[in-house]
């Protein structure tokens, strides 16, 4: 995909949507740098992806961007109509607060604690589904 983004404005939308360019404000100001994180969580979101379905493939500091998109189920044309729907509805920017919360998290202590707690957990329980069950005896 072809993306004109706009940083600065209040909320992500996108505004217009052309056969080979596809214009959306970007709900976080440029200077904080997080305009492309906000892009490609936003899109991944529209389309109904998996962030890591959407790559950046050019245009890191540039207005104009372009975006790859892996496992899509439809072709060019359907994903245009289906991105027409959307132009003008207005969604809150936090795809980049999220992505800075979740590495804050990923490296907390609390985080950290827990992880390990679950990768216990997990190969217990994986211990114990692997083991050879024992025939049930009738005890009467």
């Amino acid at each position: 995909l072809s993306i004109a983004a706009t940083p600065g404005c209040s909320h992500n939308r996108l505004s217009k949507v052309a056969p080979e360019l596809i214009f959306v404000d970007v709900g976080v100001p440029k200077k904080q740098g997080h305009v492309n994180i906000e892009l490609l969580g936003f899109i991944a979101f529209l389309l109904d992806l998996r962030e890591d379905q959407v790559t950046l493939e050019s245009g890191a500091e540039k207005k104009g961007k372009i975006v790859a998109l892996s496992g899509l189920k439809q072709d060019k044309r359907q994903l245009i109509w289906a991105l027409e729907r959307k132009v003008g509805e207005r969604h809150e920017a936090h795809f980049a607060v999220d992505n800075i919360n979740a590495a804050r998290n990923f490296f907390s202590k609390q985080a950290v604690k827990r992880r390990a707690e679950l990768d216990e957990f997990q190969n217990l329980r994986d211990e114990v589904l692997s083991a050879p069950s024992a025939p049930l005896t009738n005890v009467l």
